[in-house]
């Protein structure tokens, strides 16, 4: 119904700010959430959020480019691989069950989050 619309609008806006103001793609925040407040199936979530990250990727790397924060001569040796990886994580999404993808998930995020919080990061000078 309308209250379903107007929840997934409020969600896509929330995780659109996020995802700009961490510099990480939406999906990150947005598959979790589908599956916590929706009740979707892992592999419908999964689904879902590679086809909202396509147009918010597209106007992301438009926005990066613009402002010259795109490292090309690394993007060229990542793009091959990262499909390569993502054509294995599709196929491996069916052999796990939905409760490993979850874990494996989670795990992932903890790990991310203490690198993030125990590693000094890059600033970018003007």
């Amino acid at each position: 119904g309308l209250f379903l619309n107007i929840e997934f609008l409020l969600l896509g806006m929330i995780v659109g700010v996020a995802a700009a103001l961490f510099g990480i793609g939406g999906g990150v925040f947005i598959l979790p959430l589908l599956m916590l407040l929706f009740n979707m199936p892992p592999l419908i979530a999964k689904g879902t959020v590679i086809l909202f990250v396509l147009p918010t990727a597209i106007s992301a790397t438009a926005w990066n480019m613009r402002n010259k924060f795109v490292k090309f001569k690394i993007v060229v040796w990542i793009i091959p691989a990262a499909i390569a990886g993502t054509l294995i994580g599709a196929h491996l999404s069916f052999q796990l069950t939905p409760m490993v993808g979850v874990i494996a998930f989670t795990v992932l995020v903890i790990i991310l989050v203490i690198l993030f919080t125990t590693r000094p990061v890059g600033e970018v000078k003007k």
